[in-house]
């Protein structure tokens, strides 16, 4: 049995076995993230798809990639550095969808790094394909929502069914149909886009020819889902909405999808490059893969303290990823150990906090810290809630979907707007956001003033808030925290609530105890 060593592999094929471990550990996090997310997203399970479709293109690039030539590009190491630091900013504030946009991104700015324009010729077209796996695309849900909801309105009216349209709900005789997020067509449009771009990649078409095919296959795919949702309507209109379809129409909208998108999108392509012959692809590939760069007859590169050198530089800003967030981890319990955070110590003539007499309550998923109490003064009520975390990390997070300031059992959402203070308080804030609620169960209301803290900086704007825990959390501050005040209002209008909003302002600026403010931060 012969023993091949390291030294005797390709220097290119070392990099690529090396890349595996390289960003499998360090992006570890992301890629669990996206695995999570394929696995129970319905919207996004097309992403194992795209994950073996990247496999397979590079796969078939081999050749290719095996003749690169290692180099070092410091404009690919700018790049790569910056796209660390961000993700290192991301982490922090744990905002998935730029974490998750940032891994393609880092792949290819390495690569760059190493092999210069080559790899961006070759690789990096099929690595982006993991972006149209990536969260990225719901911030478009609700134009697409909108712009089906039109164009629903106009096959409607053509049809004679006669139906009143109200943002996102369509009303027809037989019933209401809600176009939500799922409606918008945004799967559609991602599974499209990545078929028109996988397409021009396999048959290595120029980019001009790729860019008119994915907008060919972005309209296709808004049509598909435009008629897939008109289908829905009409059936329902016909069967008075007893027919299964109303719930049952994930098999129905693939279907559109074939017919509709895909079949034409697969003969488009097909029509474009039916002319090319196997010596005309071998013909492109050799003048498009410049011997200035690759070089086929050159024999394959070994290694040299300069390669290595190379190596290192390149892979340097990975491995810090790691590296930064174990010491953030380590830093981090210093401050969540001694944070001992208490209610409010009220200034006369406010007494309290009077325990187990509170009238609402938020719902946030795990905190570390719940403190509540009921303030009296004459004629006021007030309460205050504190839901804390020592320590912010997946499923514990101050800024998540599950966490809501109240349970949709008990009550319905009036409004939510900012409104100023216009005075000192111990936290600093010139602003809050009042929440309106309406009782279920009873003529009344519910007018809530909150506001979020990381660290010991207070706001009421989440996005401020995300920045700044990023920031926070980066020097090892990981605390963070949702202060509210509320006050129920025993009127059916809430435009009758200037009493309580009255107390609340009283509470905030007179009834604390100026030498309590350690304790509320």
């Amino acid at each position: 049995m012969e023993f091949v060593s390291m030294r005797s592999l390709p220097a290119n094929v070392l990099v690529g076995l090396l890349a595996f471990p390289l960003f499998g550990l360090s992006l570890w996090d992301e890629w669990s993230d996206y695995f999570y997310l394929w696995s129970n997203s319905i919207i996004y399970i097309h992403g194992f798809l795209i994950f073996g479709s990247i496999a397979f293109l590079l796969f078939l690039k081999k050749q290719q990639l095996a003749k690169f030539r290692l180099a070092f590009y410091p404009s690919g190491l700018l790049a790569l550095t910056a796209f660390s630091a961000t993700l290192i900013v991301a982490r922090a504030a744990d905002i998935q969808a730029i974490r998750l946009a940032l891994v393609p991104l880092i792949i290819v700015a390495w690569g760059f790094c190493l092999w210069g324009r080559p790899f961006l010729r070759h690789a990096a077209p099929a690595i982006l394909l993991l972006l149209f796996a990536t969260p990225v695309w719901d911030e478009l849900s609700p134009l697409l929502q909108h712009v089906t909801v039109f164009f629903n309105k106009q096959l409607l009216s053509l049809s004679d069914i006669p139906a009143v349209i109200e943002a996102f709900y369509i009303t027809i005789p037989g019933g209401v149909f809600y176009v939500a997020d799922g409606c918008s067509g945004i799967r559609y449009l991602m599974v499209a886009l990545f078929i028109a771009v996988f397409q021009g990649i396999s048959y290595d078409d120029p980019p001009l020819k790729t860019l008119v095919l994915t907008a060919i296959a972005a309209l296709l795919s808004m049509v598909s889902n435009w008629i897939r949702v008109f289908g829905i309507i009409v059936t329902g209109y016909y069967t008075n909405m007893e027919t299964s379809l109303l719930w049952e129409h994930e098999v129905f909208g693939w279907v559109i999808f074939i017919l509709i998108t895909l079949i034409p999108l697969l003969v488009i392509s097909g029509k474009w490059n039916k002319e090319k012959s196997d010596s005309q692809k071998h013909q492109a590939a050799a003048t498009q893969f410049s011997p200035s760069h690759e070089t086929a007859s050159r024999p394959y590169q070994r290694y040299s303290r300069s390669v290595v050198l190379m190596i290192a530089i390149a892979t340097l800003p990975v491995i810090v990823l790691p590296l930064v967030m174990l010491g953030q981890e380590k830093m981090q319990s210093a401050y969540s150990e001694t944070w001992s955070p208490e209610m409010p110590r009220p200034t006369p003539p406010w007494r309290g906090p009077l325990p187990h007499a509170e009238f609402w309550s938020p719902k946030y998923l795990n905190p570390d810290i719940v403190l509540s109490g009921i303030y009296i003064s004459n004629n006021h009520r007030v309460q205050m809630q504190l839901v804390g975390y020592r320590e912010q990390r997946q499923g514990k997070e101050l800024i998540y979907y599950a966490n809501s300031l109240y349970d949709p059992g008990e009550w319905v959402l009036v409004r939510q707007s900012s409104r100023d203070i216009g005075q000192t308080n111990p936290w600093d804030l010139t602003e809050v956001t009042e929440t309106v609620l309406s009782s279920r169960t009873q003529a009344e209301h519910l007018v809530i003033w909150s506001w979020l803290m990381v660290g010991d900086y207070a706001s009421a704007s989440p996005l401020e808030i995300k920045l700044r825990g990023a920031l926070k959390k980066l020097s090892g501050d990981g605390r963070a925290a949702l202060w509210a005040l509320a006050s129920i209002c025993n009127s059916s209008y809430e435009n009758n609530c200037e009493h309580e909003r009255k107390a609340l302002r009283e509470f905030l600026a007179h009834g604390i105890e100026p030498h309590h403010r350690e304790f509320l931060r």
